[in-house]
């Protein structure tokens, strides 16, 4: 279901992708685009661990960079391994399905903005 969930994202991100810009590289687009909201998600969970005082250990910038450097690396494996396959699973969608499919997207992204800047640490 998760998983499901986390194609479906790539997907719209993708459609979303060839519409902007440059046409020739719509999946790197949607690719980094969905990294960026990961991270964010990321971001946000240890915020929320934080303000609880639940401490994962030592916490440094360099694992900071490591942990997002190996994320980057699973995406990209991911969805470089598995595009084809999600297109094809999605790209039959009806105009219903299309329609709901953006509004699930646009939720999705603005809860994760809120969320991100309502558990910023405090001062």
């Amino acid at each position: 279901m998760i998983l499901g969930a986390i194609n479906y994202i790539y997907y719209r991100f993708y459609l979303a992708g060839r519409l902007i810009g440059d046409q020739s590289i719509p999946k790197n687009k949607a690719i980094s685009l969905f990294m960026v909201f990961q991270m964010m998600n990321v971001l946000c969970i240890l915020f929320v661990l934080t303000s609880f005082e639940i401490r994962l250990g030592e916490l440094t910038p360099i694992h900071a960079l490591i942990f997002f450097i190996l994320l980057a690396a699973i995406n990209f494996a991911y969805f470089f391994k598995t595009h084809q396959k999600i297109e094809r699973k999605y790209k039959d969608e009806n105009h219903y399905a299309k329609r709901k499919g953006y509004i699930i997207l646009i939720i999705y992204l603005l809860v994760s903005v809120v969320a991100l800047i309502v558990s910023l640490p405090k001062g």
